[in-house]
């Protein structure tokens, strides 16, 4: 498949600044990055960070470790962030990804960056200790050429018909200052595309995380999710639903290039 230019790129992410300088070889990032996937650090693909087991129901059960305890920095968490309604949807497993993640080809926005994304374990509130919230944190590094983060938590059902009633998904936001972002939905299909293909642009919305220290309530509508800027999927489909990710681009470095946003899932309906 040929590249895509840059200018269709540009589209779906605005080219930072000229990159700072860095005493850090391509070669230094490619080990680092084989490094992290042979410590089972990263989460690409978030199948393996996120084991389950298929019930009768249609429901995925998850098995492994217990929650992560609460103050928890890692890539990837066991985390009941989701309450009522929204934990019958979603997994407890979330996971990040990042530039690092990139398998270095020569397909423009494939390069291997250095861009840092984490995640910690918040308590949800006072008198709900059984559940936590999610701290994401994003250190951007211009290193590649189009440096991007992102976090993601598992559908625990793959029942199609039980994904098809989704019309919206309640969040809560909270950050000390703006902090803007991307809501997407990843489809079944898309899962294992390679970076590059056109076809794995995922269709999202702009979520602003408003910098009161408050929390924000956010409604993601299905019916209203955007296609990608770049990019030609698939018709969306809630019932092919496997993860909903939240992504930062370098269109979204407005705040500079340390970013944190808290986010809970507080319903499905």
């Amino acid at each position: 498949m040929p590249a895509p230019s840059a200018v269709r790129l540009a589209a779906l992410v605005a080219l930072a600044a000229a990159g700072c300088a860095s005493s850090e070889t391509r070669e230094d990032r490619i080990r680092d990055r084989e490094a992290r996937l042979a410590s089972g650090s990263t989460a690409t693909d978030p199948g393996p960070a996120a084991p389950r087991l298929q019930s009768g129901e249609g429901l995925v059960e998850d098995e492994g470790p217990t929650f992560s305890p609460i103050g928890t920095r890692a890539e990837a968490l066991r985390c009941q962030a989701a309450l009522g309604t929204a934990a019958e949807y979603f997994s407890n497993d979330w996971y990040t990804f990042s530039d690092r993640d990139n398998p270095d080809t020569a397909i423009e926005g494939c390069d291997v960056g250095m861009t840092g994304s984490l995640l910690e374990a918040l308590p949800w509130g006072e008198g709900r200790t059984n559940l936590c919230a999610i701290r994401w944190i994003v250190d951007f590094q211009r290193v590649a050429r189009y440096p991007y983060a992102g976090m993601g938590v598992r559908f625990r059902t793959n029942d199609p018909k039980k994904l098809a009633e989704m019309r919206e998904i309640v969040i809560e936001t909270r950050s000390e200052k703006p902090v803007e972002m991307d809501a997407q939905i990843l489809m079944l299909q898309q899962e294992n595309m390679e970076c590059g293909d056109e076809r794995k642009s995922p269709y999202g919305l702009r979520v602003t995380c408003d910098g009161t220290g408050e929390w924000r309530e956010q409604v993601i509508t299905l019916g209203e999710l955007e296609a990608p800027a770049w990019g030609k999927p698939a018709p969306f489909s809630a019932s092919q639903a496997i993860a909903l990710h939240f992504h930062m681009g370098a269109d979204r470095m407005k705040a500079g290039l340390h970013n944190e946003c808290d986010v809970r899932i507080r319903d499905v309906r």
